[in-house]
């Protein structure tokens, strides 16, 4: 993806001499953001196929403004880590962009949006051919109450899904895992995963509300039958029970990454007996390993 000047009226010039030249297919927004800026710029290259925009000073119809965009395939929205001044709200700002633009969309990032509040019901609805999804330090919600969507699971009523969502990716704050600030709750983990039964890659880091109940709620729907490889890190009360699940005749599984506190070298250590045992083609790998040495101690 281009990278333009940090200079706001430099990115327009080059944004107008691309559109000249051959059309762009992708485009950066810089940190350096002047009022109405993007706006001038879609309206310059409604073309664009991939568009990562930095939200700091940008507003709710501002960014309304990226629903010119019909051809846009590839959206990442950022903010600064630990800024806390998006201006952008989910009612007014990304879910009316998302209504317009999102059946386009095959790859969906969103990452540093706190305070800005996600619905997972809403990005199923509105972004269905997802291929590829990352939230990444965002609010994440459900309108589903847990003892609804418990009720729902039982009675093999399965929500909305991505049929075609390969790759998820979710992370919460490593450092606020001893807070009460929840940004991923169990009920939001239990519908966006009970929603992607296509799955091929699944990573989740530091979801502090991932454990044995979450997964066997998720496993009434599906099976995770696709997925190929599963990563898990800093998730530090899922135990080898929830990973059991996964651990079936059925399974595809060719590599699964874990660096959580309940699960022990003993238990990767059986994983992979049982794996060899099975003749499953899978890679059972501690990422403590890799991110920690004797140094460190």
């Amino acid at each position: 993806m281009e990278n333009v000047s940090t200079r706001p009226e430099h990115a327009l010039t080059k944004l107008m001499s691309a559109k000249q030249k051959d059309g762009l297919s992708s485009q950066s927004v810089p940190y350096s953001y002047r009022n109405g800026a993007l706006p001038l710029a879609v309206s310059l290259c409604p073309s664009v196929t991939e568009l990562c925009l930095h939200l700091h000073g940008i507003t709710d119809s501002e960014l309304r403004s990226v629903r010119l965009l019909e051809n846009l395939r590839k959206l990442k929205l950022e903010n600064e880590r630990d800024a806390g001044t998006s201006r952008i709200t989910f009612n007014d700002g990304l879910a009316p962009l998302l209504k317009d633009v999102g059946s386009s969309l095959k790859s969906l990032e969103l990452e540093y949006l706190a305070p800005l509040s996600i619905h997972v019901e809403e990005l199923v609805e509105y972004c269905p051919n997802l291929v590829r999804l990352t939230i990444d330090w965002c609010y994440c919600r459900t309108s589903t109450d847990i003892n609804e969507l418990a009720g729902r699971l039982i009675r093999k009523t399965c929500p909305a899904i991505w049929k075609h969502l390969r790759e998820l990716n979710l992370s919460s704050r490593i450092d606020l895992l001893d807070s009460t600030d929840i940004m991923m709750p169990a009920e939001f983990l239990i519908l966006i995963l009970a929603s992607s039964p296509a799955l091929r890659e699944l990573s989740i880091v530091a979801c502090e509300f991932l454990n044995y109940d979450v997964l066997r709620r998720v496993f009434r729907c599906h099976s995770f039958s696709c997925l190929e490889v599963l990563k898990l890190q800093f998730c530090d009360i899922v135990t080898r029970g929830g990973i059991n699940l996964f651990m079936n005749d059925g399974n595809n599984l060719k590599k699964f990454e874990s660096d959580c506190a309940r699960l022990s070298d003993q238990d990767l250590m059986e994983l992979k007996f049982q794996a060899k045992q099975q003749n499953w083609d899978l890679q059972v790998v501690s990422l403590f390993e890799y991110y920690y040495t004797e140094e460190d101690f």
